[in-house]
């Protein structure tokens, strides 16, 4: 009676109700886990890739170079880079409308 109690043991003798309730709550476990892990790294690209671009932003760079850059790749922008980009845009295309202030300019971007 006093016979030390085996997980396996456990897991051998139960129902197939059981047994099959037991695999989906380890199956579920591990897709819970391999989604973690995947968003985990998702977001570590993500924010690499915001320190870089920050980097260069801050750099001194000529904005309208760092926008051809990043305009020519052929990735769809996210973050940081999708925001600049967008501004930037809309900055190019306000600046080429004829008698448009300065001051004005900038507000409206």
């Amino acid at each position: 009676m006093n016979e030390p109690i085996s997980i396996i043991e456990l897991i051998i003798n139960a129902s197939v109700v059981v047994q099959t309730v037991m695999a989906l709550l380890v199956a579920a476990s591990l897709a819970s886990w391999v989604m973690i892990f995947q968003r985990g790294f998702a977001l570590a690209a993500i924010r690499n890739g915001a320190t870089e671009f920050e980097n260069e932003f801050w750099s001194g760079k000529d904005l309208g170079e760092l926008f051809r850059e990043i305009d020519g790749q052929e990735i769809d922008l996210v973050g940081v880079e999708n925001i600049f980009a967008s501004g930037f845009r809309e900055y190019s295309r306000a600046r080429q409308q004829e008698g448009m202030d300065p001051d004005r300019l900038m507000q409206n971007v």
